[in-house]
């Protein structure tokens, strides 16, 4: 028997790359168009995290925990499961992370967006802008075609992102039990691209490593008075 240390990460992985790309075309077309009020969806975020007042900030954390709740039931367990045992579980922490943007967010309120730093709405921006847009094009551009495209709402890394960025936009530091999740998906997915060799897999750990930055940064004094 190998001892344990001369395993690779490939050596882990319980399907082809073959099988889950075709895997992700074939949900496409069996979602399509649910894609495009998706799309909108993730682009009417932008306008609505520049607005204060906390019906703007609910309804975020309602859009965000229905992307969350699809991806996790429509991809993780009802498509994903089907070659990736694993995926059970990940679909499991999706719903939670969708319960908690609900109790959170919209039950008590508790997500409001404010005046922060530049470099804060920078990053804020950038994570939504990867989710709505910047992901779709690197699928394009790594050769997935159409039907490969994964968006937000309708794919883990999307929604992770745009999620991210929703919460790096938000006044205060953000709640770490928010972050927890989606930091947790992102360090799954790039590891299972780098396994699959994937010429993106670098870019679920960046989003990773934002979301860990986000967990221990501290609040800005401009922002501290936004908190409630």
């Amino acid at each position: 028997m190998s001892e344990w240390w001369t395993y690779r990460l490939s050596d882990f992985l319980l399907f082809s790359p073959r099988a889950y790309y075709r895997l992700v075309e074939i949900y496409n077309r069996e979602i399509w168009p649910l894609q495009l009020p998706l799309f909108a969806i993730g682009c009417s975020l932008f306008a609505l995290v520049r607005r204060r007042d906390l019906f703007a900030a609910r309804l975020v954390a309602a859009m965000l925990a229905a992307a969350w709740l699809w991806v996790g039931i429509g991809f993780e367990w009802r498509q994903f499961a089907q070659i990736n045992w694993f995926a059970t579980y990940v679909a499991g922490g999706f719903v939670l992370q969708a319960a908690l943007l609900i109790w959170i967010g919209v039950i008590k309120g508790r997500l409001s967006f404010g005046q922060v730093g530049r470099a804060r709405t920078a990053l804020g921006n950038g994570l939504i802008l990867l989710g709505v847009i910047g992901y779709p094009i690197l699928d394009l551009a790594f050769g997935r075609g159409v039907a490969g495209i994964g968006t937000f709402g309708s794919m883990p890394d999307p929604t992770v992102a745009a999620t991210l960025g929703v919460l790096f936009l938000s006044s205060g530091k953000p709640r770490w039990i928010l972050l927890l999740i989606p930091i947790l998906s992102s360090l799954l997915s790039g590891a299972m691209l780098y396994a699959m060799q994937a010429p993106d897999w670098w870019v679920a750990l960046v989003v990773a490593g934002m979301g860990v930055g986000a967990v221990f940064r501290r609040s800005t004094p401009a922002s501290e008075s936004h908190i409630r």
